[in-house]
């Protein structure tokens, strides 16, 4: 079943009939979900409708204080609920969304995009960097919970649903390169994010079929501008920057991850299993590289 609104009310109409849901429309009802926004002047906290002017004083979002109470009421609850009816809660809330998000149109799905990045543009730096601390928590979290194969299963879905729905987000040096690539040799030749060969079990940049080659692009700041060695000394001052920085930043928990582990184990595999293997740390290295494939 779906969601209808009228002004600012929404009603599940799951358990009516056709006949009853038939006299809400008949009535001005309208399917969906209103368009509408938390809205608060710090101290007062209202939903404002799509298209109204946002009032004076008030900015897109709750109260801290607000948002406090809303929190402490549901742990409440969800401590006094029996394990049965926290299952049957988390399935309707589950069915709810889901029910939700398929019966949206277009319209409402973009304007809901557009107030969840009309509320963020009101963010502060502190809070953006709050926010994705809470969310990588709750995800290693989650993860922790699960076995490997379970962890793998769902990072294959999540990386195959973006690439679906073409949300790859992808670099403009990764499009130029990939341009390049297929200029000297073809799209049917070129795999990008290559997943399909147990020699090495990563998803790959580029994968050139002619040249059984693997191409890894690491031109982000987390790979540490080269490749990382215990034993060099440059090396050891960059992580013991980012070890620093990472006490009063999770960014740089992630960043000292991926150069130091998940960089040096990419390479591992393609050492121990003798891979013809690049990674480039510059644009000036992609560069002389593609020019060196034009010879």
């Amino acid at each position: 079943m779906f969601y209808i609104h009228l002004g600012t009310t929404n009603k599940y109409v799951g358990k009516l009939t056709e006949q009853e849901i038939e006299e809400y429309l008949n009535s001005g009802w309208q399917t969906g979900k209103c368009p509408t926004h938390w809205i608060t002047n710090g101290t007062e906290n209202r939903l404002l409708k799509e298209g109204l002017p946002l009032p004076e004083g008030f900015i897109f979002g709750q109260s801290e204080e607000f948002k406090r109470k809303n929190s402490e009421g549901g742990k409440r609850r969800w401590k006094n609920m029996s394990d049965e009816e926290r299952d049957n809660l988390s399935k309707n809330i589950s069915d709810s969304i889901k029910n939700m998000w398929e019966n949206m149109s277009d319209e409402e799905l973009a304007l809901r995009e557009k107030h969840r990045m009309d509320t963020r543009a009101n963010w502060t730096d502190e809070k953006i960097e709050q926010y994705h601390i809470k969310m990588s928590t709750s995800a290693k979290l989650d993860r922790a919970k699960r076995t490997p194969e379970q962890n793998k299963r769902s990072a294959d879905k999540g990386f195959n649903t973006r690439r679906l729905r073409g949300n790859m987000r992808t670099s403009k040096h990764e499009e130029d390169m990939y341009t390049k690539l297929v200029e000297i040799f073809s799209e049917s030749e070129v795999e990008r994010n290559y997943n399909k060969d147990p020699r090495y079990p990563f998803h790959c940049d580029f994968y050139i079929k002619p040249l059984d080659l693997f191409i890894e692009l690491n031109l982000h700041p987390s790979h540490g501008n080269r490749p990382y060695d215990s034993n060099d000394e440059e090396c050891q001052q960059q992580l013991q920057l980012w070890e620093d920085k990472a006490n009063e930043s999770e960014y740089y928990g992630n960043f000292i991850k991926t150069w130091t582990i998940r960089d040096v184990n990419k390479q591992t595999i393609a050492k121990n299993n003798n891979l013809n293997y690049i990674t480039l740390y510059s644009v000036e290295e992609m560069s002389n590289f593609i020019k060196g494939l034009y010879k």
